[in-house]
């Protein structure tokens, strides 16, 4: 790492840190490497803008609590709409007046789109990073992979107070029948949100029989071997499964939903998808690429 990266770390990790608290969110190591990645590791742009996640300017700024503090600016973005395939556009951008209100609008972002209100049940980076993805943040099909490895990269995982997972889940505890902890209890309650009955005393922190049974079972859905130990090659299919159990329908199904009427049309349809939860700029976008094919 530059002395470049070190120093920015180094200031913005305590702001995501403060504000990560205060909102209720416990993973922030993956914050700070959206920062880092979504800036430049703090280029002249963002620190020009103080926009450090690349958050877009919307009709949902109105209902931050941070609106009188958000002006707009236009600038060149690309967006990944298809895999492997970047489409340049100009768009409206959040501009700030420090560092700290730019930190401040990502949070309020999250809070304003309830879609994103899962992300404060996450435990680990990986979980994180997978759910926020398909929660709609990014269209980069490799934006998963490159947060999980700029955590790794820059040591960011001590801001979470816990080892990073890589994505085949190598540092995640091997965990057997009369195990008990939180890693325990985590993986009875993504099991259970995923359809996967852990026995009446559910997620108790306990692998017994029931949770036995559980992982067996998902084992086998999932084309794993059948073993009843929740390794790496099952902890990484469980927290994809589980990623995608808690989010609800992606934005190219919202977007087929709009082409076929179902949302309304002009401002009533903004409305509607806005209360929903769902970016309705990043809709539209989705709505026309489908439309020009």
């Amino acid at each position: 790492m530059t002395e470049q990266q070190n120093k920015f770390i180094a200031e913005i990790a305590p702001i995501i840190g403060k504000y990560a608290a205060q909102y209720g969110y416990g993973v922030t190591s993956v914050t700070i490497a959206q920062a880092c990645i979504e800036s430049g590791f703090g280029n002249a742009w963002s620190r020009r803008n103080n926009n450090y996640f690349g958050i877009k300017y919307g009709t949902w700024v109105k209902r931050s609590a941070i609106a009188s503090k958000i002006t707009v600016v236009q600038a060149r973005t690309n967006e990944e709409y298809r895999v492997g395939q970047l489409t340049s556009i100009i768009d409206g951008f959040c501009k700030c007046p420090n560092m700290d209100t730019g930190v401040a609008l990502y949070y309020e972002f999250l809070r304003v789109n309830s879609r994103y209100r899962n992300l404060k049940e996450c435990k680990t980076a990986a979980e994180f990073a997978n759910t926020i993805k398909a929660d709609g943040y990014a269209t980069s099909s490799s934006y998963v992979q490159n947060l999980l490895n700029c955590v790794r990269a820059c040591g960011l995982e001590k801001y979470d107070g816990k080892r990073v997972e890589n994505t085949s889940g190598s540092s995640v505890r091997t965990l057997r029948r009369k195990d008990r902890g939180e890693d325990v209890k985590h993986m009875q309650e993504m099991l259970i949100t995923c359809g996967y009955s852990c026995g009446p005393a559910g997620a108790d922190g306990i692998f017994g029989t029931g949770t036995f049974v559980a992982l067996c079972a998902f084992q086998k859905a999932s084309g794993i071997a059948v073993d009843g130990i929740y390794g790496p090659k099952s902890a990484k299919a469980l927290e994809t499964a589980y990623a995608q159990c808690k989010t609800r329908k992606s934005v190219d199904t919202i977007a087929r939903e709009v082409i076929a009427g179902k949302w309304g049309s002009g401002r009533d349809r903004i409305d509607r998808l806005e209360k929903a939860g769902y970016d309705a700029t990043q809709i539209q976008h989705r709505v026309n690429e489908l439309l020009r094919r």
